[in-house]
């Protein structure tokens, strides 16, 4: 999988043939048809990757265990190990895989929703257990990971410049104040 996650550093995700996949890889296409079964079982595999990869972000977001600013640190890090190489294309596939991924699970129960649940879920743990109502932890968990998505995607369009850390780093900060003092900072 390494490989296949390499060769698609400089090759879009829609282009990625199993027969340029295996020229790149200097395998048959047997082999990768015997091993994969078909193209969209070797994208599920891709973006289960992609969506380990993103767990793993999570790891220092723990509800009840860290304060809002170990949150924020926890925040700020995820997002500097998604600007490695590795994270970068994880951010590139998951943005190509997630709008066809919409078309083949209407339901939104494909992996690229599941990981984008997975972060709000945290998020929504951790503001509970810093005292938000259930409505407050909610909104404020997925107002984050979507100002988070939007810078994923300024990124991607203009570059790493274009998002300085400071802009994370504000938008964990306006989190953990909305979560920690509601009053009258969330507006109905």
């Amino acid at each position: 999988m390494d490989q296949i996650l390499e060769f698609l550093v400089d090759v879009p995700l829609a282009q990625a043939s199993f027969r340029a996949l295996a020229d790149a890889l200097g395998v048959s296409t047997f082999a990768l048809v015997y091993h994969f079964g078909n193209r969209e079982q070797l994208d599920q595999e891709i973006l289960g990757v992609v969506r380990d990869r993103q767990v793993l972000m999570l790891g220092g977001i723990k509800p009840g265990a860290i304060n809002s600013e170990e949150l924020v640190e926890a925040g700020v890090r995820a997002w500097e190990e998604s600007l490695s190489r590795r994270g970068l294309l994880a951010g590139r596939l998951s943005f190509e895989a997630g709008v066809t991924e919409r078309l083949r699970y209407p339901a939104g129960d494909g992996i690229l929703a599941a990981a984008h649940s997975d972060w709000v879920r945290a998020l929504y743990e951790w503001a509970l257990a810093h005292g938000a109502s259930e409505e407050d932890a909610e909104s404020e968990a997925e107002l984050l990971v979507a100002v988070l998505s939007g810078l994923r995607y300024r990124l991607h369009l203009y570059g790493a410049d274009a998002v300085p850390i400071t802009l994370v780093e504000t938008a964990f900060r306006r989190f953990t104040e909305l979560v920690t003092h509601p009053e009258p900072a969330i507006a109905r």
